[in-house]
């Protein structure tokens, strides 16, 4: 379709344009709903960390690096969506 780098108009590019706004779309849902679990699980680690009497530190510290995980999973989809390469 393209050669030496020049973008050649055709019936294909409105196609190409719709999908990428449509990968938009879904990462960004995707986005949201990593974000949305993060804080779920970070509001359940601190308010089982409120209510135990004998703080449990181990399953603290797991939600914690569970939302840590979930939110470098976070980054890469962002990344995604301002197509930036992946490090």
């Amino acid at each position: 379709m393209a050669e030496d780098g020049i973008e050649k108009p055709g019936r294909f590019k409105y196609v190409n344009l719709a999908m990428e706004i449509a990968d938009d779309v879904i990462l960004g849902i995707v986005a949201l709903g990593i974000v949305g679990l993060a804080v779920v699980l970070l509001i359940d680690a601190i308010s089982e960390f409120a209510r135990e009497a004998q703080h449990n530190y181990p399953y603290v510290l797991s939600e914690l690096m569970f939302v840590f995980i979930i939110m470098e999973l976070f980054r890469q989809v962002l990344r995604q969506i301002i197509h930036e390469p992946f490090s």
